[in-house]
C-alpha cells in the first residue's frame, strides 16, 4: 500500500480521531450554549459532536479568522503568533489531550506525517474558502450560510440544508467581516425572492435554491 492509499486508509471514517481517542486519555467538555473553550498551546482538541466555530486570531495583528468544525474534526496549535478559541453553536462537545504525548506516541509509530498532513489538507480547504473574502460582503454571507447549512446537515443527518437558528444576525456579521444592516437586508431579500425558507430550526435552503445564489 503506498502512502497516500495508507493516508485514506487512516483517516476515513473518522479512524484517526477514533485511535487517538481509544489510545490517549482526555478530558470531555460540553460546550454549553454559548460557551467558549480557549485552546492552550499544549491541548489537542477533537470534536465529539455538535456544531462549533473557531476563531483564529493573529497575536499581531490582532485579524480573526473563523471556521466551522464538526464531530470527527480535531485542532491543535502550532506555534504562540495566533490564539485559538472554539465557541459553540449547537450541542458540541469536545475531547481535550495532551498534544505533546499524542505528538510522541504518533512519531514512534510512523504516523506522525499523517497527522499534519490532514492537518495542511484541511488548511488548504478552509484557505480556498477563505479567498471569498476577497469577494463582496453578499457573496461572503452567502458563502458563509451555505458551508454552515452543509455541515449542520451533516452533523445532525438533517433530510435538507437548514441554516441554525443559533446563529444570530450580529455573529453571521462577525464571520462575514461585514455589518448586521447587510446581513439583515440580504436575509430579508433572500425570504422575499423565495430562495430561503423560515422554519423552526432555522433558515431552510432549498436544494434547487443553491445555483442561484451562487451566482448572485
Amino acid at each position: 500500500m503506498d502512502f497516500f492509499s495508507l493516508h485514506e486508509k487512516i483517516t476515513e471514517f473518522h479512524n484517526f480521531p477514533s485511535y487517538l481517542l481509544s489510545k490517549f486519555r482526555y478530558k470531555e467538555i460540553d460546550l454549553k450554549k454559548g460557551g467558549a473553550y480557549k485552546v492552550k498551546s499544549n491541548e489537542f482538541i477533537i470534536i465529539l459532536g455538535g456544531l462549533l466555530v473557531k476563531e483564529d486570531c493573529n497575536r499581531i495583528t490582532k485579524m480573526c479568522q473563523y471556521s466551522f468544525d464538526i464531530e470527527g474534526s480535531f485542532i491543535f496549535n502550532v506555534g504562540d503568533d495566533k490564539t485559538c478559541n472554539l465557541s459553540n453553536i449547537k450541542n458540541s462537545h469536545i475531547a481535550v489531550l495532551d498534544s505533546n504525548m499524542i505528538f510522541d506516541n504518533l512519531e514512534k509509530d510512523g504516523l506522525l506525517v499523517h497527522l499534519f498532513l490532514e492537518q495542511y489538507l484541511k488548511a488548504e480547504k478552509n484557505m480556498d474558502f477563505l479567498k471569498v473574502n476577497f469577494s463582496n460582503s453578499n457573496e461572503r454571507i452567502i458563502h458563509s450560510m451555505l458551508q454552515i447549512a452543509r455541515l449542520n446537515q451533516r452533523a445532525f443527518n438533517l433530510p435538507c440544508l437548514v441554516f441554525p437558528k443559533e446563529i444570530k444576525v450580529i455573529n453571521l456579521a462577525k464571520y462575514c467581516n461585514c455589518n448586521r444592516v447587510t446581513v439583515s437586508r440580504l436575509l430579508n431579500k433572500l425570504k422575499d425572492g423565495k430562495y430561503i425558507f423560515t422554519e423552526k430550526d432555522g433558515l431552510m435552503i432549498p436544494e434547487e435554491s443553491i445555483s442561484d445564489l451562487l451566482n448572485m
